[in-house]
């Protein structure tokens, strides 16, 4: 059995990086900044805990042979809402952003939204409060 958080890391595929670094840091309060990778990708990383809680991740946009790409279809990152639920809910249209559900109880699990960012990903944010 695992003794360690299985869930490692989250890239999150965008096509225009300013727009997608505009909706995350005004949702979640955070400020980017993008990074010119060797291959001429270009990524924004997403800040964790220094202590080495919570998983980390990046906004990425490039060509890949892989062809990843944003879409609604694949798995749904969960963002913690630190800035709490229903404030982050407000941010999304705002932020250019859909929500499709709104605050929902987990019962003892807390509440989760769900919402589509500016580059047509579905993710989910969730608070115990």
């Amino acid at each position: 059995m695992l003794k360690t958080n299985a869930f490692n890391w989250v890239t999150i595929p965008v096509s225009d990086m300013e727009r997608a670094m505009g909706f995350y840091g005004k949702v979640f309060d955070l400020d980017l900044t993008a990074e010119a990778m060797p291959s001429g990708d270009v990524m924004a990383m997403l800040p964790r805990d220094e202590t080495g809680h919570g998983a980390p991740g990046t906004l990425w946009k490039g060509e890949s042979e892989t062809g990843f790409k944003p879409g609604d279809a694949g798995p749904e990152p969960i963002f913690g809402c630190a800035v709490g639920l229903e404030n982050a809910l407000e941010r999304v249209e705002a932020a250019g952003g859909t929500v499709l559900s709104p605050k929902t109880s987990m019962g003892p699990h807390g509440f989760i939204a769900h919402v589509l960012d500016t580059e047509g990903n579905r993710i989910g944010l969730h608070s115990y409060v």
